[in-house]
């Protein structure tokens, strides 16, 4: 599903075919690249716990760039009705977040 979505999204951006072959390689590359530790860790490591961490961390990317692209769209409905300013204050405000969160690790 992310795989279908991200080539239609790539091209209704760029209306480009040589950047929706840009983003096919982006995701098929590390495929070839991976595949032959993939497989040495899938007959070594315990499946199970292999298979959740995969699972989990492709989870949490699936989370990410759903963030990415969801908060433009949330930037420019807040702009609309509030202002500039107050989309500006409240991203400063996630920053000292991200910011505070840091400094605790």
């Amino acid at each position: 599903m992310q795989f279908a979505a991200l080539g239609i999204l790539g091209w209704e951006l760029t209306e480009s075919s040589a950047f929706l072959g840009y983003i096919i390689f982006a995701q098929l590359a590390p495929l070839g690249f991976l595949s032959l530790l993939g497989g040495s860790l899938a007959d070594t490591a315990n499946r199970r716990a292999l298979l959740l961490s995969t699972q989990a961390w492709q989870m949490i990317w699936t989370f990410v760039l759903a963030a990415l692209l969801i908060g433009p769209a949330i930037g420019g409905v807040l702009a609309s009705s509030m202002g500039f300013a107050e989309v500006f204050a409240i991203n400063a405000l996630t920053y000292t977040i991200v910011i505070a969160v840091i400094w605790r690790m």
